[in-house]
């Protein structure tokens, strides 16, 4: 899923230096860029969240963890009222990462980060740090408009972008690249164009500073075994992986699981976790069958995937089906994210993701699922919580699809 972000129109824009040089030699002929973005931003849809005190229960406010599980979620909306819900959380128990949408400039691109959300953020607690977002078809149009600027010039840009306003990936900041396409199984101009934006994104940095956000097939649409053949294009391409491991933290499958293919009635909890899991991690398990021939990079940045659960409510296309009433809508996120956590190598025990896009705006029915979310993102790490969530339910679904 996308919301949008901001470009610049106007003064031409020279950057003399190697890594984000925006033509061969400086002071040579470029391409345009737009002046100083707009400032004003436009507030979260279904902002509710924010008013309402989600408050954590005493179980919760008393749990004990021995590290943090480290927590990525894409925000559609209301990112900050998300991000003042997991700040309850106690100490120690987990570090979220939220990535923010762009906003839109006076020409109507999105491409630049939304100004203010580190300070935003840090107001609200160590526990909770912002994401600035970079958007694939939003800089493909942005590229359509602006003939001529490669996508490693316009990953440079992007970074650039980010800096500006305010990140510091050097100091342990963090990008998310969303929506990269489902085309990318199949089209090698796809790739190349993911490849090179990611190389941009990246620069001269060492160590990896970013995750992606992948579009997978809806789960109804088969097994894993039914995916193998068609992935083998996606996993042998070296050159992608490459830049992929190299710019990457994790790599996120949006694994959008559905109501209606997930919580049938009198299922067991392992037989849906079981079911969501195969789900999530199926690009994982292909890379892992020496049949895939999957290159090693490609294997490398998938055993690193951190899937991303569904807690986008309310809504009946795009994500998952989940136009359901809240309580119903929070054992699914519980049962989700307790399937979904992984462990992580280099210390960290449990590893979870997730997408917010709440499409109801009662606030007190959102604090329900939200505190869900919270609340079973401390469970699965907590020594006081860690008992496994009851099955969901729900009249007519059928596990698996």
């Amino acid at each position: 899923m996308t919301l949008s972000g901001v470009a610049r129109r106007g003064a031409a824009l020279v950057l003399c230096g190697a890594a984000l040089a925006l033509m061969a030699a400086c002071g040579g002929t470029i391409n345009p860029r737009a002046a100083s973005p707009t400032t004003q931003v436009r507030a979260p849809r279904h902002a509710d969240l924010e008013r309402v005190a989600v408050v954590p229960s005493p179980a919760v406010a008393g749990a004990r963890c021995a590290t943090p599980v480290q927590v990525t979620g894409y925000a559609q909306d209301d990112w900050i009222g998300l991000a003042r819900t997991l700040a309850t959380a106690p100490p120690g128990c987990l570090q979220a990462w939220i990535g923010v949408p762009t906003i839109e400039g006076a020409d109507h691109a999105w491409i630049t980060p939304a100004p203010h959300m580190k300070e935003t953020f840090a107001r609200l607690g160590p526990a909770v740090r912002p994401m600035p977002t970079v958007d694939f078809d939003d800089w493909s149009a942005w590229g359509t408009a602006h003939p001529g600027v490669s996508w490693l010039e316009r990953g440079a840009m992007a970074r650039r972008l980010m800096e500006s306003a305010g990140y510091d990936f050097a100091a342990g900041d963090r990008w998310a690249l969303n929506e990269v396409p489902i085309a990318a199984v199949t089209s090698q101009e796809t790739r190349n164009a993911l490849r090179d934006l990611l190389r941009g994104l990246q620069g001269a940095a060492g160590a990896p500073t970013g995750v992606a956000y992948a579009v997978i097939p809806i789960q109804a649409e088969g097994s894993v075994e039914a995916q193998a053949a068609a992935l083998r294009p996606l996993l042998q391409d070296r050159a992608f992986w490459a830049a992929a491991d190299r710019a990457l933290i994790t790599w996120s499958d949006e694994a959008y699981a559905d109501v209606r293919n997930t919580c049938e009635p009198a299922t067991s909890y392992l037989r849906q976790a079981n079911a969501l899991a195969s789900y999530a991690f199926a690009r994982q398990t292909i890379a892992r069958d020496a049949a895939s021939g999957a290159s090693p990079e490609a294997r490398a940045v998938l055993e690193r995937s951190v899937p991303l659960a569904n807690a986008a409510w309310r809504w009946s296309e795009a994500y998952g089906w989940t136009d359901v009433p809240a309580d119903v809508m929070a054992t699914f996120v519980r049962v989700q994210v307790q399937a979904m956590a992984r462990p992580l190598a280099g210390g960290v025990s449990l590893a979870g993701g997730f997408a917010w896009a709440p499409k109801d705006a009662r606030g007190t029915q959102l604090a329900t699922v939200a505190a869900a979310l919270r609340d079973q993102l401390v469970a699965i790490n907590s020594v006081e919580m860690s008992v496994t969530p009851p099955p969901c339910s729900w009249p007519g679904a059928r596990l698996g699809g």
